[in-house]
């Protein structure tokens, strides 16, 4: 499987679509430090609007144009594999179709997850330069590197599953895209609904056992201490539905895209 490794991750790194990624994506978190700073600085010395931290936290965000030009340049490259007949060819040279699935998988993994934080660490330390480290939260930090890590790889768990089940790129991008802006959507609609009315918090528990409602809900650019003066960022309770659920979808979809691409008729 290392040779597998070694071949995926090679074509990666020649396909022009990272280099466009990577452009793309730090140039926006760059414009976009630069401006949320001014913004911040607009509002006084002490303010708490935006953080070092909450702008780590929106690299993990659905909202993010970042996560959008990652899944969408990563589905191009992946999709080659499929048109062009490589994974078929890697089979007929004698590998096993669940070396070939899992290396694929790891890959187009390590280029979502290792973009993003890239991304996320960039701005981070931009931020961080211009607002001062007085203003970081270690634990708030910690935690947001840690789900945020989890998160995106059910992110990406989920996006390679969509690539594997359909194996073209306009059925995963329509389903990713409009899974993103849906939830999007539901989580505005939640929150509207928690300032207007006595909800069930029985019902939000279960709302937010969702990954991608997690994920818009604690990767906001506001920041914890502006949302949430006297609390903390996560909760005990929401730690650990976080974990079980995010742990659970994981392996449900990495399951499922593997029985696909087993029973699957490559061509």
């Amino acid at each position: 499987m290392s040779s597998l490794l070694r071949l995926e991750f090679r074509r990666y790194f020649k396909d022009k679509g990272l280099l466009i990624t990577l452009i793309v994506s730090t140039a926006v978190t760059i414009f976009m430090c630069l401006l949320l700073s001014q913004v911040n600085n607009s509002f006084g010395e002490n303010n708490h609007l935006f953080t070092p931290v909450s702008i780590f936290s929106y690299s993990f965000s659905t909202q993010n144009y970042v996560t959008y030009s990652i899944f969408i340049n990563g589905l191009i490259i992946l999709i080659k594999d499929y048109n062009q007949g490589t994974m078929r060819n890697k089979i007929v040279t004698g590998y096993s179709r669940a070396k070939v699935y899992y290396s694929s998988y790891i890959v187009f993994l390590a280029f979502g997850v290792g973009i993003t934080f890239i991304c996320g660490f960039l701005g981070f330390g931009i931020s961080t330069a211009i607002l001062g480290a007085s203003s970081i939260n270690a634990s708030d930090f910690l935690l947001t590197f840690a789900f945020g890590l989890l998160w995106m790889v059910f992110l990406y768990t989920f996006f390679y599953f969509l690539a594997t089940t359909f194996k073209n790129i306009g059925a995963p991008l329509g389903i990713g895209i409009g899974c993103l802006v849906m939830f999007l959507v539901i989580d505005l609609i939640v929150s509207i609904l928690q300032m207007s009315t006595n909800f069930s918090q029985t019902l939000i528990d279960i709302i937010y056992a969702i990954p991608f409602l997690q994920m818009n809900k604690h990767s906001s650019l506001l920041s914890s201490t502006y949302l949430n003066p006297s609390g903390n960022m996560f909760e005990t309770k929401e730690i650990i539905t976080i974990i079980i659920s995010n742990v659970i979808l994981i392996g449900g979809f990495l399951g499922l895209g593997h029985l696909s691409f087993t029973n699957s008729d490559l061509k």
